[in-house]
C-alpha cells in the first residue's frame, strides 16, 4: 500500500516477463478504481492493477524474490494512489483504506483466504511532508493498530517500510526509521546508492527493482 512509488511511475529495468512463475497478482483496478478485481493472474506491465504505460513495480519483485527463495507461490496484492498521504487510510473518510477492504473481500469472495498478510509493504508518505512527525506517528498507529483489529496483520506479521526520496520529507523517512528501531514487526526499507529518481520523488523503474530486492532483504531480517 501507499503512493506513486508503491504503484510504479517510471518504466526500465527488468521486465516482468522474468518473474518467478510462482509470482500472481490480484487484478484489481489501479488507483483505487471501481473494480475489486475477480483473479489473480501472471503479472504483465501495462495492466490491472499496474500502470498503463508498462511501469515497474517493487512489490512485485519483492514477491519474485521471496518466490525465488521459498519455492514456494507469492501472490501480490497492490492498493495505492499517487499523490495520497497516510491520512488517507485513517480517520472517519478514508478511501484508501476502503481501497484495501474491498479487494480484500472481492478476494475472499472469490474463496481465497489471504488474511492475515504474510508481509505488509508500506511504500508511500511522501505527500506528509508537511505535516508534523508526532501527527504522522498517530496516524501510523492508527492505521497498524486498525489493519491489526481487521485481521489483514498480526501482532507477528513483517511490517516493511520504504525508504522516501523527497528531501522535503525527510523527516517522516526518519520516523520510518524510528518506528522500525521501536517496533520488533518493523522494519525500514533502505535505498541503495545506485538508486535515482529522476524528479527527487519516483523511483526509476530500474529503481523500483532494487527496492524490491532491498524489501526482500528487509523481510528476511524479519525471520522470512
Amino acid at each position: 500500500m501507499g503512493q506513486s512509488n508503491s504503484v510504479g511511475w517510471r518504466t526500465g529495468g527488468a521486465s516482468f516477463s522474468t518473474l518467478n512463475l510462482g509470482v500472481e497478482v490480484w487484478d484489481n483496478d489501479r488507483e483505487w478504481g471501481a473494480n475489486k478485481g475477480s483473479q489473480f493472474n501472471r503479472p504483465v506491465q501495462g495492466s490491472r492493477p499496474y500502470n498503463v504505460n508498462g511501469e515497474n513495480n517493487s512489490g512485485v519483485w519483492l514477491c519474485h524474490r521471496i518466490a525465488q527463495a521459498t519455492g514456494q507461490n507469492v501472490r501480490h496484492i497492490l492498493s495505492g494512489r499517487r499523490g495520497q498521504g497516510i491520512e488517507n487510510w485513517v480517520g472517519g473518510a478514508r478511501p484508501g483504506w476502503d481501497d484495501m477492504a474491498a479487494i480484500v473481500a472481492s478476494i475472499e469472495s472469490a474463496g481465497h483466504t489471504v488474511r492475515p498478510f504474510d508481509v505488509f509493504f508500506w511504500q508511500g508518505s511522501e505527500g506528509n511532508q508537511d505535516h508534523t512527525v508526532a501527527q504522522y506517528r498517530a496516524w501510523w498507529n492508527e492505521l497498524i493498530a486498525a489493519l491489526v483489529a481487521g485481521n489483514y496483520i498480526t501482532a507477528t506479521t513483517p511490517i516493511l517500510i520504504a525508504a522516501i526520496k523527497r528531501a522535503t520529507a525527510a523527516h517522516i523517512d526518519a520516523e520510518h526509521q524510528s518506528i522500525a528501531a521501536s517496533d520488533p514487526r518493523a522494519h525500514y526499507v533502505p535505498d541503495f546508492v545506485q538508486m535515482t529518481a529522476d524528479d527527487g520523488v519516483h523511483w526509476s523503474g530500474a529503481s523500483q527493482v532494487m527496492m524490491g530486492s532491498s524489501a526482500f532483504c528487509a523481510w528476511q531480517n524479519a525471520g522470512g
